[in-house]
């Protein structure tokens, strides 16, 4: 009966500890169990961190998870921020800031390589904290960082980083937690890497698309535009607009001397850029190889500069408030005819190499553009005032009748002789004359507004062509004419020279119905205003063709006798020319006091 009970104690005492080792093991697994959930819990809940797209924000996040798992009181996330490119800190914890700017760990084939590739945490230093790794520590400039664990970043097989603790996992558990966190912010970084090159992708496209918008618009605006000043203002406006600069300019090859000058700029005052295109300002000339336009010219290659004062190759002088420039060749079959500057990015923003190619597309098409129009201006201009020759300003006043007639307003023409011009070459040479037609040319190209025409008529005599506009707009030409001709300080050798033009006025439809009348009679108002004393313009009247010698420049066999004053006023109708200031010399309104007796009496001279 003894042995019986004891049998039963010792059974019971074992069914007791078999029960509490069940416990123990039940609380350790529920322990176990809970650790889980709340690893898990924690890791959706980090996972909702990473919705973003900011990998400096889902790196502090991962810090934060790690840090508050195991203590840790420093920690560094290291990125690749390219392919193969080294890891650097995006984000610290507990570390000097200068120590970090200094970390730059660079990947190559060795164990701790393989060990990063195979995604699972790790320790880097031993138990008394000596790296495992001193080469590449003391490379990377980690040593003095008391880092002894890495927590890779793998997504899709590739180590996108690395997450750097001063404290070891103490457990299985601990380092499943961080494989798994580190997993699920792997693939957030992946996914916010993705995002912001996909977005890249759409602005870079979008830039690309708006500046081809572009770089069409300028094809076809350069396309229809022939005349040359015209042209060059609109290449180097658009040029500027597209690479979003402040200043710019275009420099042609000068044929007779070989040199660049500069033919339009854009970024200074108005009034400025306007002389230098009439070319009323002299600029610096640069040889091929002298600065950064000379060397880009003479080598055929664009060059930009980002910081015009780390460069030796500038000119200071025409380096005034410029700090960075984009130069590139203007070429024509093969040839280099010139260069296009682009100074001076908005906000002092760096020109990319995009800006570079984009405007070098644009150069090779205005390059062609400038070529056709010097083409263009060689066969339509005079070759010494650049003014339109005789023909094509005929043409072109042909042209502006016919718009005329159509919409019902009025063309004036004005043709202007300049006064004493033989006794001027007599006296001091055919270049000087020359100097004269050219200065006489340039002020009356500033007495004109853009839309009007002005064009050579043959020797020392010009053509202003003037649509929309009536008797008293032309008057407003010929006085400003007039004035600027007075204000004119020219001087031949030493020599003071007072320049005068006489000039003579007839306007479509009101007085004139075909173009042959137009010339005719504005040359009969000229030939009046040479008679009565020169240096003053005048409009036209039907006595003035009887005062006339019988023939006509434009067609001289439709001029084979008399014309009667009856039949020039059924074409023609007098008008006194209005009351308005005088003119340099003698007053424009004279023709109007001098009555038609007096006018009879005098007899036709020829021109002076």
């Amino acid at each position: 009966m003894q042995d019986l009970e004891k049998k039963s104690v010792t059974e019971l005492t074992q069914q007791v500890e078999t029960l509490t080792r069940q416990v123990a093991d039940l609380t350790q697994h529920t322990r176990s169990l809970e650790e889980r959930a709340f690893d898990l819990y924690t890791i959706c809940q980090v996972g909702r961190a990473f919705t973003g797209d900011n990998p400096l924000k889902i790196s502090e996040v991962l810090v934060a998870a790690m840090s508050d798992r195991i203590g840790a009181t420093r920690a560094l996330v290291l990125l690749a921020r390219q392919p193969k490119g080294p890891f650097k800190p995006i984000y610290s914890y507990g570390l000097p800031n200068e120590m970090v700017q200094r970390i730059s760990f660079q990947p190559r084939q060795g164990i701790l390589w393989q060990l990063l590739k195979a995604g699972e945490p790790f320790a880097v230093a031993d138990s008394i904290g000596q790296t495992l790794f001193p080469r590449e520590f003391e490379e990377a400039n980690l040593t003095q960082t008391g880092i002894c664990y890495w927590v890779p970043l793998v997504a899709k097989d590739e180590v996108l980083g690395v997450v750097c603790l001063d404290k070891a996992c103490d457990s299985e558990a601990e380092a499943r937690f961080f494989y798994l966190l580190a997993s699920q912010g792997a693939t957030a970084l992946d996914n916010a890497r993705l995002y912001q090159e996909l977005q890249t992708s759409k602005r870079d496209l979008g830039y690309q698309m708006n500046k081809l918008a572009m770089l069409y618009d300028v094809g076809r605006a350069l396309n229809v535009i022939d005349d040359r000043n015209r042209l060059l203002t609109e290449i180097l406006g658009r040029a500027a607009a597209i690479a979003e600069a402040e200043k710019g300019s275009i420099m042609l090859f000068d044929e007779g001397s070989d040199e660049l000058v500069v033919q339009v700029v854009r970024g200074i005052d108005p009034e400025t850029e306007q002389k230098i295109l009439n070319g009323e300002i002299v600029t610096k000339r640069l040889k091929r190889g002298e600065g950064v336009a000379g060397q880009v010219a003479a080598t055929g290659t664009p060059m930009v500069v980002n910081n015009v004062f780390d460069g030796p190759q500038f000119v200071r002088s025409l380096t005034s408030r410029v700090n960075s420039i984009l130069c590139v060749p203007l070429r024509v079959h093969g040839d280099v005819i010139g260069v296009l500057n682009i100074t001076n990015k908005f906000q002092g923003k760096s020109f990319s190499d995009a800006d570079l190619q984009i405007i070098q597309q644009v150069a090779d098409q205005a390059a062609v553009a400038i070529h056709n129009a010097r083409l263009y201006e060689m066969a339509v201009t005079d070759s010494l005032t650049r003014l339109y020759i005789r023909r094509h300003l005929f043409h072109r006043l042909n042209e502006e009748m016919r718009r005329a007639h159509r919409y019902k307003h009025p063309v004036s023409l004005l043709m202007v002789d300049i006064d004493h011009f033989k006794a001027l070459n007599d006296a001091h040479g055919h270049p000087c004359g020359d100097k004269v037609l050219v200065e006489v040319a340039r002020i009356l190209r500033r007495s004109v507004r853009e839309t009007d025409l002005v064009g050579r008529y043959g020797g020392e005599e010009f053509c202003l062509v003037m649509p929309e506009t009536d008797l008293d707009g032309a008057f407003v030409v010929a006085n400003r004419m007039h004035s600027l001709l007075e204000a004119l300080e020219l001087v031949w050798e030493g020599t003071p020279l007072r320049i005068a033009v006489s000039g003579g006025v007839a306007t479509f439809p009101e007085q004139a119905s075909t173009l042959e009348d137009l010339v005719r009679f504005a040359d009969a108002a000229l030939y009046f205003s040479k008679r009565n004393g020169r240096n003053q313009t005048n409009q036209f009247r039907p006595e003035h063709l009887v005062y006339m010698k019988e023939t006509s420049k434009l067609h001289p066999d439709k001029m084979n006798g008399e014309i009667m004053e009856s039949d020039l006023r059924s074409r023609s109708r007098s008008r006194p020319a209005p009351k308005r200031k005088k003119t340099c010399g003698k007053a424009v309104k004279k023709a109007a006091q001098n009555p038609p007796e007096a006018q009879a009496e005098q007899k036709a001279s020829p021109r002076n």
